[in-house]
């Protein structure tokens, strides 16, 4: 009797009309086949602007400054970028961003410290030179550091120096940078800058979207599950 019923309910599965919708399943797929956003690590590759005979590099060899910042682990006070007076700025351009797709944010970090327990003021933030000048764009935050090196960071869903969506064009333009500046710096401070690099947020354009409705033929489904 009972595998008699276990037929019967088979067969009036495979009477019904249509297709069985799987709102679990859909969902499930769909995770699968959707596009994930991804994030890259762009490290400095070239100066973009410093004040002149400020944000000395550490040690002198080799002199250009990004060299200093753009390791992928920071080595604290092996190598670094440092100043010991006010309001001087160095910005660095980062690798160029190929990876296509739109660009939904970009983060800044650095990783600095001061050298004396006393008030010290730093900003970072992005700019772009124009006639030798470093203008920087939007609001720098104050981001006051420590005796031991800490992670600072800003980041931004539009780029601050047009007020629109970041592009590639945009993010690549090495007229463009990342910077950090000096404020009121108190008790013979120094600020020692050891890394530097941006995070790009962005959504992939190769990946595959999901279609349509999934569909499932009740004759794959016994007892709610899918054989």
């Amino acid at each position: 009797m009972e595998e008699g019923r276990r037929k019967k309910e088979k067969e009036r599965w495979r009477r019904q009309k249509g297709r069985i919708y799987f709102p679990i399943l859909f969902f499930l797929l769909c995770l699968g086949l959707s596009v994930y956003g991804a994030s890259v690590e762009k490290r400095p590759v070239s100066d973009c602007y410093y004040s002149t005979n400020h944000w000395f590099p550490y040690p002198a060899n080799p002199a250009y400054r990004y060299q200093k910042i753009d390791e992928a682990t920071p080595n604290n006070d092996t190598d670094y970028v440092h100043e010991a007076n006010d309001g001087y700025l160095y910005a660095f351009n980062p690798q160029d961003f190929t990876e296509g797709g739109a660009i939904d944010s970009v983060k800044l970090i650095w990783v600095y410290r001061k050298t004396v327990d006393d008030e010290t003021e730093v900003f970072i933030g992005r700019g772009y030179v124009e006639e030798s000048f470093f203008n920087q764009c939007g609001i720098w935050p104050t981001k006051l550091p420590d005796l031991s090196y800490g992670i600072y960071s800003i980041s931004w869903s539009q780029d601050p120096c047009t007020g629109q969506n970041w592009t590639s064009a945009g993010l690549n333009n090495d007229n463009y940078g990342f910077g950090i500046k000096t404020g009121a710096l108190l008790g013979g401070n120094e600020v020692r800058a050891t890394q530097a690099y941006i995070v790009v947020y962005y959504t992939p354009g190769t990946q595959p979207e999901p279609k349509g409705i999934i569909e499932i033929d009740p004759g794959m489904v016994e007892g709610g599950i899918i054989r």
